[in-house]
């Protein structure tokens, strides 16, 4: 793509599109629709193609205010830093501002970045271009209730909602009206991007994900197929937990306790003997001290055998635990002892013998469990389980943990009776 700032006879010449990229641009340019859906699989330059456009939008139009969304912060950035380097010595900055995620350019052009994390930040805002990156990814009501409502004002607004499939969701509807011949479903254009349409994709790396990944999984990323089975934990029958419970005398409980690292959270996860969560206990951004006393007070509630990953600030932490509470219990992990860990909690949900709070209840737990991911490293040749890059997954290990010493003390025999508030 060829971009032209005509009132400062400046010319930007972008690099070569592979041929899908260009058969997408070429229809956006030529037939241009308010809503473009991209469903895009892995490897099929889905990012590149998205920064391009941003590109040629700002470049071609004076005073043009584009809005770029990403899921999370850390992802926005790295969008952010990936533009202002591609035309950092071009002449067309007039002024870029990390810290405030806005890159002004000569042309009176502003590219302004924002997370659907936090949804309520983008409200109020008024916008020519709205590009949405992994929106199968943004949190619900993010589009309806704050994006959309931007491009209000301009009447030529458009957007571009780039993605792999993430079930059947807003991108999955968003898709299926790109697909529609009715005539209320007009403004909307579908398309479709293959990694196979790339010339620099991995043939190597997609063998080795077709093989070791689940069909479903595969299908879904390199295929571009809206499947709902596709994800990690198949949890939706022991979502059913809509309130947190008081301890109950003659009950044991159990509990996991994932400590924060950088910007993670605190879990604490209290777990009956039944299998039912009764208590989701999250805190960050305070002294470990005040951590531990709001951790320490809730085990004593439940008298709950808890157990703590201690693999690298945990040792610390779990000290000043145990010196007021000892019924507790250290766990150093390992990939492959995570690996065994989760693949216990996927068979608890398979087998729905525990259950979980709804997602009214803990919306974010429900999140992590959508985004947490099984991927193949062709290198080691073994699975690995971990949250999607840019996802947290604290609220997931607080679970293994818990439903690991649920199992452990279960099959061992040791337990701990609560009854009148005092243990027998």
């Amino acid at each position: 793509m060829t971009q032209k700032m005509a009132e400062n006879n400046i010319k930007c010449k972008g690099p070569k599109l592979h041929k899908g990229q260009q058969r997408i641009v070429n229809s956006i340019i030529n037939t241009p629709s308010k809503y473009n859906i991209v469903n895009a699989s892995r490897q099929s330059g889905k990012s590149f193609l998205l920064k391009q456009l941003v590109l040629y939008y700002a470049l071609n139009n004076s005073k043009y205010d584009i809005l770029i969304v990403s899921p999370l912060i850390s992802q926005n950035l790295k969008i952010y830093d990936e533009i202002v380097n591609a035309i950092i010595n071009s002449g067309v900055i007039k002024r870029n501002n990390r810290s405030e995620k806005q890159i002004e350019l000569i042309n009176g052009s502003k590219l302004s970045f924002k997370s659907a994390e936090n949804y309520d930040g983008i409200r109020g805002g008024s916008h020519d271009v709205v590009f949405c990156d992994e929106f199968a990814y943004f949190k619900p009501d993010a589009w309806t209730l704050a994006i959309r409502p931007t491009m209000a004002a301009k009447k030529h607004s458009r957007a571009f909602l780039f993605s792999t499939p993430r079930g059947k969701n807003e991108f999955y509807d968003m898709s299926m009206r790109g697909q529609s011949d009715e005539e209320t479903n007009k403004a909307y254009k579908y398309f479709y991007m293959s990694y196979k349409e790339n010339p620099l994709y991995d043939l190597d790396f997609v063998n080795d994900c077709k093989l070791h990944y689940p069909s479903a999984k595969f299908q879904q990323e390199f295929e571009g197929l809206f499947i709902d089975s596709a994800s990690v934990f198949e949890y939706n029958d022991c979502a059913i937990v809509d309130k947190y419970k008081e301890p109950e005398e003659g009950v044991v409980y159990y509990a996991g306790l994932d400590l924060a690292r950088k910007k993670d959270k605190t879990v604490l996860t209290i777990m009956n003997d039944r299998g039912d969560v009764v208590m989701m206990h999250s805190i960050g951004g305070i002294s470990w001290t005040k951590i531990v006393e709001g951790v320490v007070a809730i085990l004593k509630k439940y008298n709950a055998h808890c157990i703590v990953e201690v693999n690298s600030i945990g040792d610390v932490v779990y000290e000043m635990i145990e010196k007021v509470y000892q019924n507790i219990s250290p766990i150093f992990t390992s990939n492959s002892s995570k690996q065994e860990y989760i693949e216990s909690l996927i068979y608890s949900f398979n087998a729905v013998e525990i259950s979980i709070p709804t997602k009214g209840l803990n919306d974010n737990l429900h999140l992590e469990l959508d985004v947490f991911e099984m991927t193949y490293s062709p290198k080691t040749r073994k699975v690995v389980y971990a949250a999607r890059p840019g996802f947290h997954d604290d609220e997931i290990i607080s679970l293994v943990l818990a439903n690991k010493a649920r199992k452990d003390r279960k099959s061992s025999g040791e337990y701990l009776i609560y009854v009148g508030g005092e243990a027998i």
